[in-house]
């Protein structure tokens, strides 16, 4: 239960801070057109919807709630929507290491080493596609 209450406020805190961040979008170009604000928006909706069914569907299965798992759920949730916000100010690849980095340790990871090496892998491993296999380099600090 603990790691599905997780995930759930993760997803839901990402969705609702795309909502937000989409707001600041441009509005429509063109007469007829919806407008870049409204595929993130749709994209949100739709993420939260999912995670409501799939919450309606296996709450049978699930044990007792505890407050514990509510309170991580709710730091899980501040955290992404935080790591999110951060990423488009100080960009990404200053963020994405120790959000990786403490998303790992509330999902219950102790190994400190191993920790390291995924979030700093990881976020090189994005880097070095976008720039190599891609030719897309990607900024290193926000706009």
């Amino acid at each position: 239960m603990r790691l599905t209450t997780l995930i759930y406020a993760a997803l839901v805190a990402a969705a609702i801070t795309f909502f937000a961040v989409a707001r600041s979008f441009p509005g429509p170009l063109s007469p007829g057109d919806i407008g870049p604000a409204r595929f993130p928006q749709a994209i949100a909706i739709a993420l939260v919807v999912l995670v409501v069914i799939d919450w309606l569907a296996g709450r049978k299965t699930w044990g007792a709630l505890r407050v514990s798992d509510l309170s991580l759920a709710a730091i899980a949730g501040g955290y992404t929507a935080l790591a999110i916000v951060l990423a488009g100010k100080i960009g990404f690849f200053v963020v994405a290491p120790p959000a990786l980095f403490g998303g790992l340790w509330l999902l219950g990871e102790r190994r400190i080493w191993l920790m390291l090496a995924y979030s700093v892998g990881f976020t090189a491993f994005l880097w070095l596609f976008f720039s190599l296999a891609l030719g897309e380099p990607l900024s290193t600090f926000g706009a």
